[in-house]
């Protein structure tokens, strides 16, 4: 049984409703890395269940303010800023004018937020599915004859329009968004009927529009339910019916629990410290909240072309920067998520399709980024190399390769491979040639070994004598002599550090990959060492716990150190999985003395994706001592 975290991630409250049995999601701790060093920012934690829609923030000045702007219905970016937020509103003469809450008790889960609202004396719970969400508000001192009403706050910086639809229910629509406005629309029922709904211009924050929602019977409890969506009002309301049926909070928030908890066994680790199973969780955790899944009904929006499309039973994502989530968020989801994989590049493809045949660097809500030369290239090939792909790519290869061709000055040697892979596999074989051959022409990146290198030694490792870096390129000893705010750790880093196994020198690899778990993350606020965009250093660090690594995407393998555990199973789906077994694994023992794959001795320190892909077992003695 896992022990059960005393940290600020887990809650009371949950406690009450879960009793004393812990799971893997206990280990995650969503105010780890809340402080990125690197930009001297604060990054709010986030409650979403797994590449869902909904997700919330909390609404407050900073991290450390004992006191919250209000309730958030539907934080769309990390910035902290909700469409919709409410306010519970009191006779208590004791209120901030300001409209600031002061609160006490806060604890925030993955799936769950509760509050003590003390000035108010209202307890504050709250947990959500994956378009739909509910605000449990109990009055502690109650008082009958209290004049009780909910205030709700809907931006307005661009148009804003509400309804009463029902006695206890409302609608509202909200255009988000820069260069492509997506309206967001939104539905709320409560618990009790609206006797009386007015409006007006926010006098704490004018770009917001207050709707003061008179309660036509205040009680003790006020319960308000709602469903968002990116297609109507209507969908909206279907998302609520359809996500939650009642107005009680104890089974919602059980689900939402168990949602989390069956996304995290996808990868299950046993023998490794309290720390560092802490580390891996809310590294797994913050990697599977993008992209997000937009499809409502077998429908969605695009933003591309404003309309709403089939989705054909395929889901469609968005909320996705490529030029961050390539190198390992979705290497991650290829090694155990490959039907979701799939999904993925569909919607890149049907992106390509709906804005007729045009690059995009991004798939998001309320803007959308387009560029010369996407990563979707990357990805294609990295899905390729690994069996992944069986979609038709020839209209995303002709929008892909004419863009590169265009500005030579723009080319690198790793593009034009990849456009070789990808032009092979269509059966374009002197087109395949042509950039295979001018590919060779072009210097590789300083401090990583090329594509084409890598792949080399993957097909032929007992031909290939050790690749060297060139002279001038980086050290890795003075790389680590560098303090916290002048090294930048991020995938490429990580990526550099796994490729000295490569390159005959896997006493690096295994020494400094180490040395970066341990002593660049930990726990609490100050848990990262730089920016988390879009999960992208969390899938870095959990490849890196795990000891396999994707060096470069494109490539059909992973490089491999001593993992941070004991045992680590990994769930791939139908039936497969995929053990890491590491004997005498300890803060000590990082050298890889003796290593097999399915019961053989393998003698090189990378793996095929196409030797596990249909499961197996990777086994390995460690110890102290640098072999």
């Amino acid at each position: 049984m896992l022990p059960l975290l005393l940290s600020s991630s887990c809650s009371k409250v949950g406690e009450g409703v879960f009793g004393s049995t812990p799971l893997l999601v206990d280990y995650v701790d969503v105010h780890q890395g809340t402080w990125d060093a690197e930009h001297s920012e604060e990054i709010f934690p986030i409650v979403q269940l797994p590449h869902s829609l909904l997700r919330i923030i909390p609404f407050k000045e900073s991290l450390r303010s004992a006191r919250i702007k209000g309730l958030p219905l539907y934080t769309p970016d990390i910035d902290g800023r909700p469409l919709f937020y409410l306010i519970p509103e009191s006779a208590h003469a004791n209120q901030d004018p300001s409209g600031r809450l002061s609160f006490d008790f806060q604890e925030i889960t993955p799936y769950s937020y509760h509050l003590y609202l003390d000035e108010l004396q209202v307890n504050v719970d709250f947990s959500l599915t994956s378009m739909s969400g509910l605000y449990d508000l109990s009055s502690r001192d109650y008082n009958g004859s209290d004049a009780h009403q909910l205030s709700l706050y809907i931006d307005r910086r661009d148009s804003t329009t509400w309804e009463q639809v029902a006695d206890d229910a409302l609608t509202a629509e909200v255009s988000y968004g820069g260069t492509t406005p997506t309206r967001i629309y939104l539905y709320l029922q409560l618990n009790t009927n609206i006797e009386q709904m007015t409006s007006a211009i926010s006098p704490r924050d004018t770009t917001y529009e207050c709707l003061t929602l008179r309660l036509q019977k205040p009680n003790k409890r006020i319960v308000a339910k709602y469903g968002i969506s990116l297609i109507s009002c209507e969908q909206a309301k279907r998302n609520l019916t359809t996500q939650i049926q009642s107005f009680e909070y104890a089974p919602l928030v059980k689900a939402a629990r168990n949602e989390w908890q069956k996304s995290l066994r996808k990868v299950e680790v046993s023998g490794g410290t309290e720390v560092n199973m802490r580390k891996f969780y809310t590294a797994l955790y913050r990697s599977h909240l993008w992209p997000v899944s937009i499809s409502e009904d077998g429908r969605y929006y695009s933003p591309i072309d404003d309309s709403v499309h089939s989705d054909e039973g395929i889901t469609q994502y968005s909320q996705d920067d490529l030029s961050y989530t390539y190198e390992t968020n979705y290497p991650l989801l290829m090694l155990y998520e490959p039907d979701m994989m799939h999904e993925v590049i569909v919607s890149y493809l049907r992106a390509i399709r709906d804005s007729g045949g045009r690059l995009l660097k991004t798939l998001d809500l309320g803007s959308v980024i387009y560029t010369e030369e996407s990563p979707l290239l990357f990805l294609l090939t990295d899905a390729l190399a690994k069996g992944l792909l069986d979609e038709d790519i020839r209209q995303a290869f002709e929008v892909l390769r004419t863009a590169i061709d265009a500005d030579p000055e723009r080319r690198s040697g790793y593009k034009l491979w990849c456009l070789s892979q990808l032009a092979n596999s269509l059966g374009y074989t002197a087109l395949a040639r042509e950039y295979s051959e001018l590919s060779d022409t072009y210097v590789p990146v300083a401090g990583r070994l090329s594509a084409q290198q890598v792949a080399s030694i993957l097909e032929h490792p007992s031909d290939s004598a050790p690749i060297l870096l060139p002279e001038g390129q980086i050290n890795i000893d003075s790389l680590f002599s560098s303090s916290l705010h002048s090294l930048n750790v991020n995938p490429d880093l990580f990526a550099f550090l796994f490729t000295y196994n490569l390159m005959g020198r896997p006493h690096y690899a295994q020494k400094f990959v180490r040395h970066t778990i341990d002593y660049f993350f930990g726990v609490g606020s100050f848990g990262y060492p730089g920016p988390d965009d879009y999960g992208s250093l969390s899938a870095s660090l959990v490849f890196a716990m795990m000891g396999l690594y994707p060096v470069a995407p494109g490539i059909n393998g992973y490089s491999i150190v001593a993992p941070s555990f004991n045992e680590i199973n990994v769930d791939m789906g139908g039936g497969r999985h995929l053990t890491i077994k590491a004997q005498g694994a300890s803060q000590v023992n990082k050298y890889i003395s003796d290593l097999t794959l399915g019961g053989r001795p393998h003698t090189v320190y990378w793996v095929k994706h196409s030797q596990i892909a249909g499961g197996g077992t990777i086994s390995m003695f460690l110890s102290d001592a640098d072999n």
